[in-house]
């Protein structure tokens, strides 16, 4: 007879309501930035880098929720493996990369949000609504310290190759989001 042994990982969750309000961003980035900075979490790999991109995240993603549908819930996970961002709102409409131009204000924060996160959900709930979910994986640089390095980072779909630090053609590239 073989004993089976259980590998268990820490993880912890918390989870926010944020108002239909323009400070509501700010206060995510706040909560995340606090949350994640624990020292149990930073002993679990997460580094400044990891943490300031999950609060990247965290702003496009609630920033989108609050702009385009009001109030939203924000629930981030930890691990010893990676990081989980979530966001839900009423709408049951999914959010889209945009073209980008050289002078536009805005519609680049998803296009961001897909190069920084391992993986992007977005994601019916019952009840109506949307999850919206990026992972962040711990234990390796982080998405813009590849970039930086010029190791193999996936491209925002449909993105020109770049030598330049930030916009090609009026594509971002992921290096650009240093």
């Amino acid at each position: 007879m073989r004993a089976h042994r259980r590998t268990h990982r820490r993880f912890v969750r918390v989870e926010y309501l944020l108002p239909d309000d323009a400070e509501s961003a700010g206060r995510a980035r706040k909560l995340t930035s606090q949350f994640l900075a624990r020292p149990d979490r930073r002993a679990a790999g997460l580094d400044a880098e990891h943490i300031g991109d999950a609060t990247l995240i965290v702003s496009e993603l609630v920033t989108n929720a609050t702009r385009h549908v009001g109030t939203c819930r924000l629930r981030l996970h930890a691990s010893d493996t990676q990081v989980t961002v979530e966001v839900y709102d009423d709408s049951p409409g999914r959010p889209r990369v945009r073209p980008l131009t050289t002078w536009g204000e805005s519609g680049r924060g998803l296009a961001m949000v897909r190069c920084l996160a391992q993986r992007l959900d977005i994601d019916p709930v019952s009840g109506g609504g949307k999850r919206v979910r990026a992972v962040l994986a711990l234990g390796r640089p982080g998405r813009r310290s590849q970039a930086r390095r010029g190791l193999n980072v996936p491209r925002v779909s449909g993105a020109a190759s770049s030598s330049g630090p930030c916009v090609s053609g009026n594509a971002p590239t992921c290096g650009g989001f240093v």
